[in-house]
């Protein structure tokens, strides 16, 4: 096993971050980290290569008695990298964290939109089709409407199911109940009455599209 001092252990696993790339914010942040966790170490005379568990128990409830849970949690993963590396290189026997059962952060479930929100998309894809500003109104401008409006009735649906399916949120369970309520916008307002004047292959509402006769 190499010597190595708990200084030059830092700056070794520091070298390495920088040469796989690792922003310059990761870089800081580990090694302000680190610094504080080798110096708290120091201070109670505990060897860096091996601490005990009952030192790292100590450590990690100090650690999260002072700082949120994401915090700790984003702390322990640099210092448990850090041992890593150690016993990778050879500086230390082993990694005395692997043992160690450090704490989760809770799983939180996906946003969905509201309904309001999901109308305010509809009704941008719908102002697409507005010819009042002088523009023509095109087979391709009815085409991408028709997508960007199943795209969003979409993924509102997908949000919803799976809101629920998870246990959701209030707010997500609210938007399912607005929607299966019927709260959703009609489909195909705006190319209901655009499809008429400016493409006949547009399909109708509730009907699928066919292709163009050669």
């Amino acid at each position: 096993m190499t010597e190595a001092t708990p200084a030059s252990a830092l700056e070794r696993y520091l070298g390495s971050l920088g040469a796989r790339d690792t922003s310059p914010h990761t870089q800081r942040s580990y090694k302000a980290t680190l610094t504080a966790y080798l110096g708290w170490l120091a201070e109670r005379g505990v060897d860096w290569r091996s601490p005990t568990r009952a030192d790292l128990r100590a450590y990690m409830g100090e650690l999260g008695a002072r700082t949120a849970r994401s915090s700790t949690a984003q702390r322990l993963a640099a210092i448990r990298s850090f041992h890593r590396f150690a016993a990778r290189e050879g500086l230390a026997t082993g990694d005395p964290w692997g043992a160690i059962a450090t704490p989760r952060l809770p799983r939180r479930l996906p946003r969905v939109l509201e309904v309001d929100e999901v109308e305010r998309l509809l009704a941008a894809v719908d102002a697409d089709l507005d010819s009042g500003d002088g523009h023509p109104v095109t087979d391709l401008t009815v085409a991408l409407a028709i997508r960007d409006r199943a795209l969003v009735e979409t993924a509102s649906a997908r949000s919803t199911s799976g809101a629920a399916r998870s246990g959701s949120s209030a707010r997500g369970a609210r938007s399912g109940s607005d929607c299966s309520a019927g709260r959703h916008v009609p489909p195909w307002p705006a190319i209901s009455r655009t499809a008429g004047r400016s493409s006949p292959n547009v399909p109708e509402e509730g009907s699928r599209p066919r292709p163009r006769s050669s």
